[in-house]
């Protein structure tokens, strides 16, 4: 049998030491891009999980829409990216925590004191094993709920493996 067109993409062609060679799915240098197509309400006080609704791309099918979690496909290094919009203006001085976690530990963070309508991002660059699960959290204490925009542009997730 023939491979087709599409055998090789993403794919690596491994022996078994014995004479035996089969396709194998790549996991180096995938990624994915989820966004929010909806709002969500940030209730006031509370550490929430952020729900990404439109799945753009995932190289590896390793971000799972249903708990909101990337699952590391490979050993390597990751960048990883989020970006999030209020959709509703803050108090001035609003305390407000943006976290990126592994495994439900905090990786990195924004901590800050904003006002208006902020657009907040933070970015990092780690060493992550096969099975680490990557979540974005957003807390704020204004008095009362607030709420992210549902415009994919502004609020959105992504990673992939640089080496």
């Amino acid at each position: 049998m023939w491979p087709t067109a599409t055998t090789w993409i993403r794919r690596v062609l491994t022996s078994d030491a014995t004479g035996n060679a089969t396709w194998q799915n790549s996991n180096a240098n995938t990624g994915f891009h989820v966004a929010k197509n909806t709002g969500q309400t940030i209730v006031n006080n509370t550490d929430v999980k952020i729900d990404f609704t439109s799945e753009i791309t995932d190289d590896a099918n390793a971000f799972n829409p249903t708990t909101d979690e990337w699952t590391i496909p490979s050993n390597g290094f990751y960048h990883l990216t989020t970006s999030l919009r209020f959709a509703t203006n803050m108090l001035d001085n609003t305390p407000l925590i943006i976290e990126i976690r592994k495994n439900n530990f905090v990786l990195n963070f924004f901590a800050g004191r904003l006002t208006g309508v902020p657009s907040i991002s933070i970015t990092s660059n780690v060493t992550l094993v096969a099975g680490d699960k990557i979540t974005v959290y957003m807390y704020q204490n204004s008095g009362a709920s607030r709420f992210l925009t549902n415009n994919p542009a502004d609020s959105f997730f992504s990673g992939y493996r640089v080496y």
